[in-house]
């Protein structure tokens, strides 16, 4: 049985996504679980109004850094040994930001 190319095309950008979702929620795990870290970042819905932390961070330029690569699509099966990442070129209905926690000093 033989695929058509505009198949295995849409294959292959499910396969990246679920892939971006199983390294999203791995991380998330991970990072959810460490000691108590001033940036969080938030993923939120279409209308911006249920956000959840799906990652912590010590350092403001750390979580930015992850939001760069969470927005990204990656591919290592077309060049085995090596990952190619892109950003997106169409709008995704996903919102996410980074916060730092302010310190509650008088």
């Amino acid at each position: 049985m033989q695929i058509s190319e505009d198949t295995a095309l849409q294959c292959s950008k499910v396969w990246e996504q679920i892939t971006r979702a199983v390294v999203l929620i791995i991380t998330a795990v991970v990072l959810t679980s460490c000691k108590e870290t001033p940036v969080k970042y938030y993923v939120c819905d279409t209308d911006k109004e249920n956000c959840e932390v799906v990652a912590k961070f010590d350092t403001l330029w750390a979580c930015e850094r992850y939001k760069i690569f969470a927005s990204a699509y990656c591919d290592s099966e077309s060049m085995p040994g090596k990952i190619i990442c892109d950003t997106a070129e169409e709008s995704v209905d996903i919102t996410s930001y980074c916060e730092k926690k302010t310190s509650d000093k008088k």
